[in-house]
């Protein structure tokens, strides 16, 4: 039931096709980078905010984020702001570079799906929780190693930046899926580490390597990426 009006709610219906028109009037909000932070941090699940600890936390952290509307409150408040500044082609250009609403109606339809929600992670948050401590402690580590590198970066360009944050957003993936690895179902933590990529600024998401023995392509994604924010 929750996942047909999941995918009801992307069919966008005749009478509000003037409510986004209206949106589409107003101008682009001169602090767009703030919201579009404030937007991200509401969900608790992009690496680039640190998040994605929450699914293994709280048992019913899903429930919020699925059936209470949480993910799709995040998705129109960034719709919002890509709609808004749609007419200034140097903004546009770098909303496409901190987020893509496809990828996360992707990432929460595998989070929300029926079957994902109940069986893979409600039935398997034993498993999950039982990493918690050692996942907490990872990413409390990394986290003060992306703030001292961004500190000691100063007034770098962009690129650097850019490269800093990238890293440390997977680096949460990897501090997830590490542990994970080791004990729980493959399917869980293939979901989670799946949706977690869909909520990554596009110039950070990885793209697979074409055999195994590539060990390249994911650092040359990370590193050599497009450009961020200021």
């Amino acid at each position: 039931m929750a996942s047909s009006i999941i995918f009801m709610l992307y069919l966008l219906p005749i009478s509000l096709v003037s409510a986004k028109e209206a949106t589409a009037s107003k101008p682009c909000p001169e602090d767009y980078r703030n919201r579009i932070e404030t937007c991200i941090m509401e969900a608790q699940v992009a690496p680039q905010a640190g998040g994605g600890l929450v699914l293994i936390t709280e048992r019913n952290k899903l429930d919020e984020l699925c059936v209470r509307g949480t993910l799709h409150k995040t998705i129109d408040c960034l719709q919002d702001i890509q709609v808004r500044c749609s007419h200034n082609a140097t903004r546009r250009q770098e909303l496409s570079m901190l987020f893509n609403l496809d990828d996360w109606k992707q990432g929460m339809m595998l989070l929300c799906d029926d079957l994902n929600r109940k069986l893979v992670f409600r039935n398997h948050f034993d498993c999950l929780s039982r990493y918690s401590n050692r996942i907490s402690s990872c990413i409390l580590i990394r986290t003060q190693m992306f703030r001292k590198a961004i500190f000691d970066a100063g007034m770098a360009n962009r690129k650097t930046l850019h490269d800093i944050t990238c890293n440390f957003a997977e680096n949460i993936v990897n501090c997830l899926e590490r542990p994970l690895g080791r004990q729980c179902p493959i399917q869980v933590v293939d979901t989670m580490v799946s949706a977690l990529h869909r909520f990554l600024p596009p110039a950070c998401a990885p793209l697979p390597a074409k055999d195994a023995s590539d060990t390249t392509v994911m650092e040359t994604v990370i590193l050599e990426g497009g450009g961020g924010t200021d």
